[in-house]
């Protein structure tokens, strides 16, 4: 049962300390790189500042899978964006 191996913990970019930033940036490069191992990665710094820069019509919920008893590596990810009601320029 995945519930005896892995704890999910709710991730904030905000909040979160740099390390953890960090474990969460070496799972995504390790799955780009499985996709496309030719594909350069973007920066991490350019993309730490997109992570902390949120989309003012968005609100993002995010989550992170760990081994059981440790947080020293990041195993999976999740994420679910809600976009906010727009009011439609064509609604006139």
């Amino acid at each position: 049962m995945i519930s005896d191996n892995y704890s999910i913990e709710e991730f904030d970019p905000l909040e979160s300390s740099d390390e953890v930033i960090e474990l969460f940036f070496d799972l995504t490069d390790e799955w780009s790189l499985e996709e496309d191992p030719d594909d350069p990665l973007f920066p991490r710094d350019v993309r730490k500042k997109f992570l902390l820069d949120p989309h003012p019509n968005s609100i993002n919920y995010r989550w992170l899978m760990y081994p059981k008893g440790t947080k020293n590596k990041v195993v999976g990810y999740g994420n679910l964006s809600v976009f906010k009601a727009v009011p439609s320029l064509f609604l006139t």
